[in-house]
């Protein structure tokens, strides 16, 4: 008898939170969704003229959570590249700031087709702050070397 008393009052008591729970529509949390996405085509240099890409941006300032997302060809075949927003005066001559993407502890490298993905969470939005994606190309294979990369792609941030 006490077994049944219990079982019971156990399917009342989950009959009660389901009614409950079914009664309380989900809400995203605050800002979950209100992402802004910005898609930046990066082209080639005169490094590399046929080289080709997109980046996509997402921001969500309510978060704080931002990424950027890029894919490439016809770039060098298994060549090192790294992904660099930066920000240039007014008359394009001169960079005042830029910040790397990747990882410089990891090689960003093309695959034998000459395609390369990437994505990464990023410290801030960039819209607003930078105004060009660049891809640069490591020739001599090292990502730790920005001295001697050169830009292959370039895109202007909307």
């Amino acid at each position: 008898m006490g077994r049944i008393c219990g079982l019971a009052l156990m399917i009342l008591v989950l009959a009660a939170a389901a009614a409950w729970a079914s009664s309380t529509p989900y809400e995203p949390p605050e800002g979950g969704d209100k992402w802004q996405f910005s898609t930046v085509v990066v082209k080639g240099t005169p490094i590399d003229r046929d080289a080709i890409g997109k980046a996509v941006l997402s921001c969500n300032m309510a978060e704080t959570q931002h990424r950027i997302q890029l894919q490439a060809s016809k770039l060098v075949p298994r060549a090192v590249y790294s992904v660099w927003l930066v920000k240039h005066d007014s008359a394009m001559k001169k960079v005042l700031k830029k910040s790397r993407a990747d990882n410089p502890s990891r090689r960003l490298k093309a695959d034998k087709y000459g395609k390369l993905a990437f994505a990464a969470n990023l410290n801030a939005c960039p819209q607003g702050k930078y105004d060009h994606v660049v891809v640069m190309l490591h020739g001599d294979g090292d990502p730790k070397n920005v001295r001697g990369a050169k830009a292959a792609l370039k895109g202007k941030i909307p």
